[in-house]
């Protein structure tokens, strides 16, 4: 059933796993990236409603890039502006 509080061991892999998902992320290269320009990708959102979690599989994934950013870079809205003005 749903509800009632995780085993440790199940927060910690979890945890593992957002982290590693986060690393992945801000280790990214942007498309069409340049020697010099910033790398990653920050999502700028984590919250509980952003992380989806199949606690049967052991599986936690991150959710909702709307208001990801390029490191040193654009959000995904300044982006969207961007292509509304042009």
């Amino acid at each position: 059933g749903q509800g009632g509080p995780l085993p440790e061991a199940v927060i910690r892999t979890f945890t593992r796993q957002i982290l590693k998902a986060l690393n992945y992320l801000h280790s990214a290269l942007p498309y069409g990236w340049e020697p010099g320009q910033a790398v990653g990708i920050l999502h700028r959102d984590i919250k509980c409603a952003n992380v989806l979690v199949d606690k049967d599989a052991l599986v936690a994934k991150l959710a909702d890039f709307g208001c990801s950013a390029e490191m040193g870079g654009k959000s995904a809205e300044d982006e969207e502006d961007d292509m509304e003005d042009a």
